[in-house]
């Protein structure tokens, strides 16, 4: 699975005031997986890591974890750092549901 958009995904771990450690803990993932997932060190994780994440942040599957790679990232050792908005969504710094992200 892919991370869609790591700031996505911190700014969204950092809205309900959970530390990384709280949330690797309720996702039952270790603490070095999910750091490496919010900052862009790593661009993906298998299903169960993701679906995982998704549950602890109270999310429906899909929201932040796709299983198909971006368009423009097909390297499977790529990061994200400088990626724009999630797929599909607009780069305008507010998502659909009105949280911003970075």
């Amino acid at each position: 699975m892919w991370v869609r958009d790591a700031a996505t995904l911190r700014a969204y771990v950092k809205l309900l005031g959970l530390s990384e450690r709280a949330l690797a803990a309720r996702a039952g993932v270790g603490h070095a997986t999910l750091n490496h997932l919010l900052t862009g060190r790593r661009a993906r994780c298998s299903h169960r890591t993701a679906r995982a994440i998704e549950a602890a942040l109270g999310c429906p599957p899909g929201v932040f974890f796709d299983a198909a790679p971006p368009a423009d990232r097909t390297d499977p050792d790529a990061t994200i750092q400088g990626s724009s908005g999630p797929r599909g969504m607009p780069d305008d710094g507010v998502l659909e549901s009105g949280v911003a992200h970075a």
